[in-house]
């Protein structure tokens, strides 16, 4: 697999993350309306939720843009939230959808991680010039044939 693949497939893990953060923050905007109007009894959604909603939106917005911290925060952030959400007891769909996010923030954190590495291997694969295996003979036959070499004649 070559690195441009392989590149693209980091940035559409990192962007995968990203929409699963818009995901989870639309979910929990949707529970505090339905709780603040009063359509929903809970006692776990507040109006305190929405820096929750910042958060995620926050370092999804960094992950996306490949940020590895970001990231990494997102899905540690993401692994307490289960923790918590485990001790408070809640529903097993709500279990479900936070296992979901906290596998795509997992796929967008190690996304983030092999952008920077494939970056970093292609940026230092072109400083390094030709391959120190390519055949010299490759290199004589192209002086030779310019006329700028021993063999021309000149010199």
């Amino acid at each position: 697999m070559t690195n441009d693949i392989q590149l693209k497939k980091a940035e559409e893990s990192a962007k995968d993350a990203f929409y699963a953060a818009l995901a989870q923050a639309s979910l929990t905007v949707g529970a505090i309306i339905l709780v603040v109007s009063g359509i929903i009894r809970s006692t776990n959604v507040s109006l305190l939720n929405l820096t929750d909603v910042a958060l995620i939106v926050g370092l999804g917005y960094g992950t996306k843009r490949k940020s590895r911290t970001c990231a990494t925060i997102l899905f540690f952030y993401q692994v307490l939230n289960i923790v918590f959400m485990g001790i408070a007891g809640t529903g097993l769909a709500m279990g479900i959808l936070a296992v979901l996010f906290t596998l795509y923030y997992f796929k967008g954190m190690t996304g983030s991680f092999a952008y920077h590495r494939r970056r970093k291997e292609m940026k230092t694969s072109t400083q390094q010039g030709p391959s120190p295996y390519a055949k010299p003979e490759a290199a004589n036959r192209n002086m030779t044939e310019s006329g700028t070499g021993f063999a021309s004649g000149e010199g």
